[in-house]
């Protein structure tokens, strides 16, 4: 009976900053603990851990041992998951050097992705219009439609006999049952590349947590750390042999380099990406505080472009906590309209957008680090001690800004290209990054080699 009284209480409205402060100090102790010790503390404190993950690694071994034994297909069979369209850049480099290549046949499989209902929930098997079939046809002539309205049937992957299934997140909840990675990883060598980039240990939980990576065959990271991490987790605490974890490059970086940067006519390019939330647990967004200053600054030099990327949530969001209404929103997007050298960019595709900026004015962001490895200056908003070690060598090289002053002063510099970190900037990218848009060509050139010799 107190069980139950204490949980009602947990779930009232006035508990949800007391959970938030919680869950901050929470990721903030994660950020200071690599995720390789706070697993091996996990293996020594708890034997079900122990159990559990050991038990699903000798299935997947099985399996593995199974694949072996077959016989060799003359194309390598390779099918990449789509159910964002998104967060598909994170696979496009992979997948199109997979299509050229001569010793492949490369397939999309186009998933709807789940409907949300009535709070978030999920636990269902409702799914909505296949928005990715419609995307990846543009594409990709191989693209599989995964669900057949007419006989309302999921495609039957495991008789297609795929050599490598690439799954594009890191969470099976979302999938159908028949593409799960448990179910996946008994007929077939599953593979995942990161949909975004980790700047914080407390992110890499989610993408990297044992009970999906437990069932992947090769995982290709976003950077060294994670990739010794990992390996350290699956060769130390579980004396995994077979697992195929590596750092080839981020795919992602692969599109920065096939797209030359756009002559205009102004003197520079200003990208502004504000966050999403005013919540200060989870990174606040500067979004109010910076707006008109911006706008009254731009309005002045309209030699230079403006353009403003908000996150995808945030006008949604701030019309539903009330801190702006309809008419301010459509108030804000009718000055970018107005004004010749403002730009409000709203489209799918930010690729073309980042590599024409010349500065940027960041929140802390999932795209802060593609922003970085075009070796254009960041004017960062954010919070740097959120970030991992890791993480924080590379972002050392941005300019923080903590008031509307210190921002306008580092945007004058900037515009008259006073740029002290330039030089380390690109020097860190060269060193460190692998950001020479041949990272999906690694990774397929590590399939045919590890195909042929297994």
């Amino acid at each position: 009976m107190m069980y139950a009284f204490a949980k009602k209480i947990i779930k009232m409205p006035i508990m949800k900053p007391m959970k938030l402060f919680l869950l901050s100090i929470r990721h903030t102790v994660q950020n200071k603990t690599s995720f390789y010790i706070e697993n091996k503390i996990w293996y020594i404190l708890n034997k079900n851990f122990r159990i559990r993950h050991k038990k699903r690694l000798e299935n997947v071994r099985g399996y593995l041992l199974k694949i072996q034994r077959k016989p060799k297909q003359e194309l390598i069979k390779v099918v990449f998951m789509c159910q964002i369209p998104s967060v598909w850049n994170s696979n496009m480099s992979t997948f199109m050097t997979a299509d050229k290549n001569k010793k492949m046949d490369a397939y999309i499989l186009a998933l709807p992705d789940k409907l949300r209902k009535e709070n978030n929930n999920i636990a269902h098997e409702d799914y909505g219009k296949n928005e990715s079939f419609e995307y990846c046809r543009n594409f990709c002539k191989n693209t599989i439609n995964a669900f057949d309205e007419e006989s309302k049937e999921w495609f039957d992957l495991k008789k297609f006999e795929p050599d490598y299934v690439f799954i594009q997140r890191p969470y099976d909840f979302y999938l159908p049952p028949e593409y799960r990675s448990e179910v996946l990883s008994s007929y077939t060598r599953v593979c995942h590349i990161p949909y975004a980039y980790s700047l914080m240990n407390s992110a890499s939980r989610m993408a990297y947590h044992l009970d999906f990576s437990d069932q992947m065959y090769s995982i290709f990271t976003e950077n060294q750390k994670y990739c010794d991490e990992l390996n350290a987790i699956y060769s130390g605490l579980f004396k995994t042999d077979w697992k195929q974890i590596h750092f080839f490059g981020y795919p992602r970086f692969d599109l920065h380099a096939g797209i030359k940067k756009e002559k205009n006519k102004y003197k520079k390019t200003v990208l502004w990406l504000p966050r999403w939330t005013t919540n200060r647990f989870v990174e606040a967004t500067t979004f109010f505080e910076y707006k008109d200053i911006l706008i009254d600054y731009f309005k002045k030099y309209q030699d230079i472009r403006f353009i403003c990327r908000p996150h995808p949530l945030l006008f949604k969001n701030f019309v539903s906590t009330g801190e702006m209404t309809e008419q301010e929103v459509d108030q804000f997007k009718g000055i970018f309209k107005d004004m010749t050298n403002f730009y409000l960019d709203e489209s799918p595709d930010y690729i073309k957008t980042i590599v024409d900026t010349d500065i940027f004015i960041s929140d802390t962001s999932s795209l802060l680090v593609e922003e970085f490895v075009t070796s254009s200056p960041i004017i960062f908003c954010g919070i740097k001690e959120h970030f991992d070690k890791e993480n924080m060598r590379w972002a050392k090289f941005m300019y923080s800004v903590s008031n509307q002053q210190e921002l306008l002063d580092r945007l004058g510099k900037l515009i008259n290209n006073e740029d002290p970190l330039k030089e380390e900037r690109k020097q860190y990218i060269r060193e460190y990054m692998k950001a020479d848009g041949l990272a999906g060509e690694r990774i397929v050139r590590f399939l045919i080699e590890d195909y042929e010799k297994n």
